[in-house]
């Protein structure tokens, strides 16, 4: 195997990486918001926006945490 296609394989394989990391944090995301909605009892529209705001939250606070300290 050569350099360049050592290359594409490693960057496939991360960018395959980052987008199940995306997916997992989304549909967790889902799953925290509807969790908080039926335990705050908000009607299910303002449930669905509470869902949609917990998945990039989620994403934001798992990937912050790996960041080394300047």
């Amino acid at each position: 195997m050569d350099a360049s296609t050592a290359a594409g394989t490693v960057g496939a394989g991360f960018g395959v990486f980052l987008l199940v990391l995306l997916v997992v944090g989304a549909s967790s995301g889902f799953i925290v918001g509807g969790m908080i909605g039926r335990l705050l009892h908000v009607p299910e529209s303002l449930s669905f926006v509470l869902s949609v705001a917990c998945a990039p939250g989620l994403i934001w606070f798992f990937t912050r945490r790996n960041k080394p300290k300047t």
